[in-house]
């Protein structure tokens, strides 16, 4: 019996520990998602940018929309400048959510979220 209550301890366990949420990604790899999202908009490659965002982000967003607004939008054609990252907390879960700056003054505020283990842009404002 001992043996049986050793492994379901290491079972459940295992399952505690695999229920768990995955960190945020280093700083640095977040702005990484975060800032080659951007420069792929400002490339003109709008469609690219939006196979690296969520499903959800997608829903919320249809790609032709997504690509026209991109596309029109000039603010989105300028190189961009880091400022700051922070977690804030989206459905429970903590996020990056990364602020960049064009020259002009546009503000750009990027949330990650994790999709099948890969982190994508799941939420963007820009104004």
């Amino acid at each position: 019996m001992t043996d049986r209550r050793h492994l379901v301890v290491a079972v459940l366990f295992a399952v505690t520990i695999a229920g768990c949420g995955p960190d945020a990604p280093e700083p640095d790899a977040s702005r990484a998602v975060a800032a080659k999202f951007l420069e792929e908009i400002r490339a003109g490659k709008g469609a690219d940018a939006w196979q690296s965002t969520t499903a959800e982000f997608k829903s919320a967003s249809g790609k032709e929309s997504f690509l026209r607004d991109v596309g029109a939008d000039k603010s989105l054609k300028a190189a961009v400048s880091f400022v700051s990252q922070q977690s804030v907390r989206v459905q429970g879960q903590d996020r990056p959510e990364l602020l960049f700056r064009t020259p002009n003054g546009t503000e750009i505020r990027i949330v990650l979220g994790l999709e099948a283990g890969v982190w994508k842009v799941d939420r963007w404002t820009h104004h």
